[in-house]
């Protein structure tokens, strides 16, 4: 038996936020991309009632990256914080600022295989590129020179000391009059 999703429509967001957030719960949010189909359970929203919330994006007004926040409701968005991609949506009523943040959702879809889809390159606009930093190639050498440095530098240091003591050590001799051995062995 085949389930027919029902389309909420930006009528369904033009309400009171925390509302929406609350009638969003155990929604599927569905994503076709080319023959693929994304989806997942709404499970856990957190409503941001805009300028009057100290959590919201929009506290301190329009930006560019809160921007649909104060667009018509409905509108999705996605953004990076601190590593996480996160999806708000638009929901407020008119004339207000606020959206919802999608924070938890069981995905019902084939998760893996799209995954490895995205990795194939199958899926437009996803690439194939991992995120994170890239990382740092392992060459041995460098690692080995990398220490040799800093055991030159640890080296020169000391040396510069000494140095320094050795002229400590002729100046307090000449103040005292006593004579100090040549450094080529001979008194």
């Amino acid at each position: 038996m085949e389930t027919v999703a029902e389309h909420l429509g930006r009528s369904f967001y033009r309400r009171d936020t925390a509302t929406v957030a609350q009638e969003l719960l155990g929604k599927i949010i569905i994503r076709r991309l080319e023959q693929h189909v994304l989806s997942g359970r709404i499970v856990e929203t957190e409503a941001y009632f805009g300028d009057k919330d100290p959590a919201s994006r929009a506290y301190r007004g329009r930006k560019n990256y809160n921007t649909p926040m104060f667009d018509d409701p409905g509108r999705l968005f996605i953004y990076m914080v601190h590593s996480w991609w996160l999806l708000n949506i638009a929901a407020h009523e008119p004339g207000e600022v606020g959206a919802l943040l999608r924070r938890e959702g069981l995905y019902s879809s084939h998760l893996s295989s799209w995954r490895a889809a995205r990795e194939r390159g199958e899926l437009g606009g996803g690439g194939t590129r991992k995120r994170g930093p890239e990382p740092k190639a392992s060459d041995p050498s460098a690692k080995r020179i990398a220490k040799l440095e800093q055991e030159n530098r640890q080296l020169r240091r000391r040396a510069e000391r000494a140095e320094g003591l050795v002229e400590v050590q002729k100046k307090l001799s000449e103040l005292l009059s006593i004579d100090l051995p040549s450094s080529d062995g001979n008194s």
